[in-house]
């Protein structure tokens, strides 16, 4: 599929589908940490820890 709309990137200073850029700007996923900057792991109990 050719894009059609192309947008000056004033980083690299190349003319780049806008496509591109948007992907390129859309968030990934968070990362979050706890107070001491550790990453942050959910602990899911398993069914059989259930009392």
């Amino acid at each position: 599929m050719a894009d059609d709309d192309y947008v000056f990137d004033e980083a690299t200073g190349e003319w780049r589908p806008a496509s591109e850029i948007a992907a390129a700007a859309a968030p990934g996923p968070a990362l979050i940490r706890d107070a001491a900057g550790m990453p942050w792991r959910m602990a899911i109990p398993s069914p059989s820890s259930r009392i």
